[in-house]
């Protein structure tokens, strides 16, 4: 398959700045992305994380070099006022600029879970007011979502179960609903802890009338197949 180029983005940022830093997640140090209306800030980032945000995919969708997991840096980016998407859109070029990416797209077969209609049908609320998806955990095992469509929320739970999740729900529109965990992470009486992914698929079908069911599924991922490890001077 023929290497993608970036260059077809035409978005740019008028300054960029990006440096090398040498502090590791295992030090303490975490990766942070905070953008405003006309600057993009990546703190500890690797070039796997800015790939993630510049096309909006999954850490499981890229692939490449294992030192573009590894190696870290700051880009603190300006721009006229612009949207999160033409913010992504800049990133691309940045990337294509000072990194010397390129990249494939292809398919690979993956495990992963699917996110469905229970049978006696769901339990969620529509909302009734507009606002951005936000999701709220309690200090126990709670989490309450508010304006959030399934896709969304299938988005965010690849993170805690380690797995790309797919909606296959079917269901349109934005949410509000509140899943706690609590009453199924109890040890059981051997001091055992619990399966978390047995306790999130008994607690979706019980409070959300959701299933979640393994299968193997084809995912679309982003395979980098050439970047520089020193970015060019800013």
């Amino acid at each position: 398959m023929i290497p993608v180029m970036l260059l077809l983005a035409v978005q740019a940022f008028d300054v960029a700045s990006i440096h090398t830093v040498r502090t590791t997640v295992e030090e303490g140090g975490r990766d942070k992305i905070e953008h405003t209306v006309n600057t993009l800030t990546m703190r500890n980032v690797t070039l796997s994380t800015c790939v993630q945000w510049a096309y909006n995919v999954k850490q499981y969708q890229v692939t490449g070099p294992a030192w573009i997991t590894l190696e870290r840096y700051d880009i603190i980016a300006k721009a006229e006022a612009a949207p999160e998407a033409q913010l992504r859109l800049m990133l691309q070029t940045l990337l294509a600029d000072r990194f010397a990416l390129a990249f494939h797209r292809d398919k690979k077969e993956m495990p992963v879970f699917v996110l469905l209609l229970g049978k006696g049908g769901h339990k969620l609320h529509a909302t009734t007011e507009e606002g951005e998806g936000l999701l709220n955990t309690s200090k126990g095992a709670a989490v309450t979502a508010k304006h959030v469509s399934m896709s969304q929320y299938a988005g965010l739970l690849s993170g805690p179960l380690r797995m790309p999740v797919l909606d296959m729900t079917g269901l349109e529109g934005r949410y509000d609903f509140t899943v706690d965990l609590a009453p199924y992470m109890a040890r059981d009486n051997d001091g055992r802890a619990p399966d978390m992914v047995e306790a999130i698929q008994s607690a979706f079908q019980d409070q959300l009338g959701l299933k979640l069911e393994p299968r193997k599924s084809q995912i679309e991922i982003i395979v980098v197949d050439r970047a520089e490890k020193a970015p060019t001077a800013n």
